[in-house]
């Protein structure tokens, strides 16, 4: 399996087909990988072509081997066009691009349809190109890792203006928040104050994202502040952002151990007057038109969920939650599930929970779609523009001021190579890994999707009219005490489940090693008419291939 990549400058698409044909007629040794591979290659210069491979699993060429040519050395200026065509594939799955100026700048691209990727360069520098290949998660077949080749830009450097003179993300308004935008590096000349602790800053085009310190976080007038998020491990990285970005070195160097490091259950962390909550509530194993019992979802010989139980849970958590004016959440962050490229929009669960919330809750609910994740396809720019124009849609059908929906495909799928685990794409649906020793900030959560969307929480719970209009207690304010961590998180995620009212216990100090696990669920037997019907379908774990079966309960 061959691929060409053809890079065409100032404007002249029109030369995609015949610079294929005359890279593919170039007689230039290409080195073979098989496709097992895993140490990424150096990129070999012979006779003016720089080389290099694309390798890892091919969804359909498993024995085959992917190669990449780059035909010339080119400069160009900024502010120029330039299109990149993937030719001579054997495959039908997407592939993505991504160009690269390392510490400085990213860029990506979509398939436009007819195999040609469109990119506007607004920082100078020299840009190394990642081509990758579109996943198929009901395999686990891995994404094909990197290919390097470089393209000089020359000039002087800008970002896009539709940067300046914005608003803040956080300013309440009714309807979609879109957050795409471009990624500057630390490296950059171009001199950007809103970071994340990495140094790297997300630049939305319709916002701006304001970011706070931890001083500035801790420095909250008296009034306490209560972030709640809600999700599978995916949005659990939100919270530990959260966490590491108001709690000492001291308190947090235990994190990973912990019973907050990853809990399916409830854990709480507060700190001076903000309090972080994290719920473990997977809305997508819920449903909210069957009565509990009557529904049960088996993994192999054990039932691992009960859908309308879930659901039903969930309810009398929200009013849990919500039960004391004194005790509500400023900032609910939401997984919902919900899939705005669906034929119909499935909202009746949704509406459902958030009409547990009282009508007097003024609060803002950020609601994430089922899109949020680190294993999410490439896709077409007809589909990206398409899922922009549904999730707008979808907006409207929920028909709730309180809520917004986050369309945040750009932002999460070009800093994928920087998640779990760098350099591969699609292996996990995490954004967020524990950071190495000597990360560049001293944190022990390392994801800047994740802190992105913490300081999003952040800033429209401590700063909900912009920074510029925020007070803050002086430098001389007392110091905030010790951390209180509290936490009711079972022995393991299966089975399924919803625990309407935790048993906390608590603690203040550091965060520390766990020595016992939590409460076991006890998990029973799949029903064995359920388990004689042939499987609804399958997927991959550690443990390998797993049968899914959805069935009432009398046919058991």
């Amino acid at each position: 399996v061959f691929a060409a990549l053809v890079f065409l400058p100032f404007h002249l698409e029109q030369m995609a087909e015949r610079n294929a044909v005359q890279a593919s007629k170039e007689q230039v040794a290409v080195t073979e990988m098989p496709v097992d591979y895993v140490e990424k290659p150096s990129p070999p210069r012979r006779d003016g072509v720089l080389e290099a491979m694309i390798h890892g699993s091919l969804i359909k060429e498993k024995n085959g081997t992917l190669s990449v040519t780059w035909k010339g050395n080119e400069t160009i200026s900024v502010h120029t066009r330039v299109t990149l065509k993937l030719s001579n594939l054997t495959t039908t799955t997407t592939f993505g691009i991504l160009a690269v100026n390392p510490g400085k700048h990213m860029i990506s691209a979509l398939d436009d349809g007819n195999g040609l990727f469109h990119l506007t360069f607004h920082l100078a520098g020299r840009y190394t190109f990642l081509a990758h290949q579109g996943i198929k998660r009901s395999t686990f077949e891995m994404v094909t890792d990197v290919s390097e080749f470089y393209l000089n830009v020359v000039g002087n450097a800008t970002t896009n203006e539709h940067n300046d003179n914005l608003e803040p993300c956080q300013l309440e308004k009714n309807g979609l928040l879109r957050l795409d935008g471009d990624w500057i590096g630390p490296l950059s000349e171009f001199g950007v104050d809103e970071s994340m602790r990495t140094n790297w800053t997300f630049r939305p085009r319709h916002c701006a994202l304001e970011t706070f310190s931890k001083d500035e976080i801790l420095s909250l007038r008296k009034e306490r502040k209560t972030i709640f998020v809600t999700g599978t491990s995916i949005q659990r990285g939100v919270f530990l952002s959260l966490v590491d970005m108001v709690l000492d070195g001291d308190e947090k160097n235990n994190m990973k151990e912990s019973r907050v490091g990853k809990c399916w259950g409830r854990a709480q962390v507060q700190k001076g007057n903000l309090k972080i909550v994290y719920q473990d509530l997977r809305t997508n194993r819920m449903r909210s038109d069957v009565a509990p019992g009557s529904v049960v979802e088996c993994h192999n010989e054990r039932r691992a969920s009960d859908p309308g139980a879930m659901f039903a849970n969930a309810t009398r958590l929200l009013e849990h939650v919500f039960r004391d004016a004194k005790d509500w959440p400023d900032v609910w962050f939401f997984f919902s599930g919900l899939d705005p490229l669906a034929t119909t929009f499935q909202t009746d669960l949704v509406k459902k929970m958030v009409a547990t919330v009282p009508s007097e809750w003024n609060g803002t609910i950020y609601m994430l779609d089922k899109y949020f994740s680190g294993m999410t396809a490439f896709a077409t720019t007809a589909n990206y523009n398409r899922y922009f124009e549904q999730t707008a849609r979808l907006q409207e059908q929920i028909g709730d001021g309180r809520i917004r929906l986050i369309a945040s495909l750009n932002l999460q799928t070009d800093m994928r190579f920087y998640a779990e685990e760098i350099g591969f794409v699609g292996v996990s649906q995490h954004f967020h890994r524990w950071c190495p020793l000597g990360s560049v900030h001293d944190g022990v959560v390392c994801s800047n999707v994740t802190d992105v969307f913490a300081q999003l929480v952040l800033s429209r719970a401590i700063a909900p009219k912009g920074k510029n209009h925020w007070t803050r207690l002086g430098d001389d304010h007392e110091e905030t005490g010790e951390a209180t961590i509290c936490a009711d998180c079972p022995a393991g995620l299966l089975p399924f489940h919803v625990k309407a009212v935790p048993n906390f216990t608590c603690t203040t100090g550091p965060l520390q090693p766990v020595t016992s696990a939590g409460e076991s669920w006890p998990q029973l037997p799949c029903p064995a008419g359920c388990f004689a019907r042939k499987p609804d379908g399958y997927f991959n774990s550690q443990s390998g291939v797993v049968e899914v079966r959805s069935c009432k309960e009398d046919q058991g």
